[in-house]
């Protein structure tokens, strides 16, 4: 925590690839998380957009199969960056 917020980031990397992934495993060590301090503002990161930047190549890089990522962080209201 710093200065009362918690710090959560993820590897999304997938070797040899430009995209990025986020899987089950990595969500369901997510939920635990946030599952331990639910009223904690929470800062969560991740290299890869899970969600369009509207820019053509960038949205190319973003994560295969954002949508578990998303309903986590939309279902989750600690997240709030």
């Amino acid at each position: 925590k710093v200065e009362g917020w918690r710090l959560i980031g993820r590897d999304s990397h997938v070797p040899g690839q430009v995209w990025g992934s986020i899987e089950e495993e990595q969500l369901e060590w997510l939920k635990r998380e946030l599952s331990l301090d639910p009223g904690c503002p929470t800062v969560f990161f991740v290299h890869h957009p899970p969600i369009s930047v509207r820019s053509p190549w960038l949205d190319r890089l973003g994560l295969a199969e954002p949508a578990p990522l998303v309903d986590l962080i939309v279902g989750s209201s600690q997240i709030r960056l």
